[in-house]
């Protein structure tokens, strides 16, 4: 006989349980939207929030340090009552590879993510993390201040949900993406300065980007088969070859954008402010796009790193991590070997020569996998 789901939900017992929760929850609910942010309430909500498909920093720590590391302590201690050597050695291996193992995966990704977000910071110009770290090798800083700056970027770097960390597409898309007007443009290249920015190369990103804009219009794209006003204008000239005047007057006027374009090569922000209308109005189009060329580069540049970073943590905890604890492993039997050898040969005079690190022999690898 089948399962009745529907007999089930419609039971009481059922319907008793349901309505419980949902009173339950309606009281937690009017709790929290009553609640200020300085109440404990409400800090403890945020911090138990999952964010996405994540769970929130605190409700991972507990579930690694639960489910992970505290059940192999109690079994560490309980296996070999009596052998202390060996409960030391199985609490050592705790140490070097659960422990190392639950840090890299609450901390370790955020890191490395900002770490290499900082380093791509320098080589796009685009700020690719949310502030950037203190300056520790300024000639005016005292030791003291250079020593505490050094310690803030540390605690900043390692910060589980805070401090210094990288951003993610959709801030690259609200950041770079989106004005209206020069004025703002500007103000985006100050807070792009004031976060360790290099505003020269990102400016001429843009221009770079606005000069092939602008060639593609005039000579359109033959790999899209894109015709360009020139092609446009020669397709409906008149009979005697001569242009149109319309056609004349809107090549003429995409000519003197692009040259007005090519002026600005190797130039900064504060140009936009002695350009013509047209010219910038052309930078106002680029910000309205929100896939322009610099949320492209900030996404590329963004998908690059965190896969390598992802990639380096993953191949860690895979390879890295097994190999260093199998060579523990490794050296803990053949110290025990020698041991065991030592012990048969104590009557002999012959002198032992101490543990120095060899590796396993392939014809003991049977007896080493025993021995594990």
């Amino acid at each position: 006989m089948g399962l009745d789901i529907s007999r089930i939900t419609s039971s009481n017992a059922y319907q008793k349980v349901a309505k419980t929760a949902g009173n339950a929850a309606n009281s937690v609910g009017g709790a929290i939207e009553k609640s200020s942010k300085k109440d404990a309430i409400y800090k403890f909500i945020k911090n138990i929030e999952p964010t996405g498909a994540n769970n929130a920093f605190s409700i991972m720590t507990l579930l690694m340090t639960a489910a992970v590391i505290f059940p192999r302590v109690l079994t560490a201690l309980k296996r070999n009552p009596d052998d202390k050597e060996a409960t030391k050695d199985e609490l050592k291996e705790i140490l070097s590879r659960d422990i190392q193992t639950v840090l890299i995966v609450l901390f370790a990704l955020k890191s490395i993510n900002t770490m290499v977000g900082r380093a791509a910071s320098k080589a796009t110009g685009l700020p690719m993390t949310n502030k950037p770290y203190q300056k520790v090798f300024d000639s005016n800083l005292s030791f003291g201040d250079k020593l505490k700056a050094a310690w803030n970027n540390i605690k900043d770097t390692l910060h589980p949900t805070g401090g210094v960390y990288a951003l993610t597409n959709d801030e690259f898309v609200s950041k770079y993406s989106g004005y209206q007007s020069v004025d703002e443009i500007n103000k985006m290249f100050e807070e792009l300065k004031n976060n360790g920015g290099d505003t020269k190369k990102v400016f001429n990103t843009i221009v770079d980007s606005l000069i092939k804009q602008q060639e593609e219009i005039l000579n359109g794209n033959n790999k899209k088969g894109i015709p360009g006003l020139i092609q446009k204008a020669n397709a409906t000239a008149t009979k005697s070859g001569k242009l149109r005047k319309s056609d004349e007057k809107q090549i003429r006027n995409a000519n003197r954008i692009l040259e007005s374009l090519k002026k600005l090569k190797e130039k900064d922000y504060d140009s936009l402010n002695n350009i013509s209308e047209t010219t910038k109005n052309t930078f106002v189009e680029f910000f309205k796009n929100p896939d322009n060329d610099l949320v492209m580069k900030a996404k590329g540049m963004n998908a690059i790193l965190r896969t390598g970073a992802l990639a380096f943590e993953a191949g860690y905890l895979g390879f890295g991590l097994p190999a260093i604890n199998q060579r523990r492993l490794e050296k803990k039997y053949l110290k025990n070997k020698q041991s065991d050898n030592n012990q048969q040969n104590v009557q002999k005079p012959t002198k032992t020569t101490p543990f120095s690190g060899q590796k396993i022999k392939s014809n003991e690898a049977k007896i080493f996998q025993k021995f594990i």
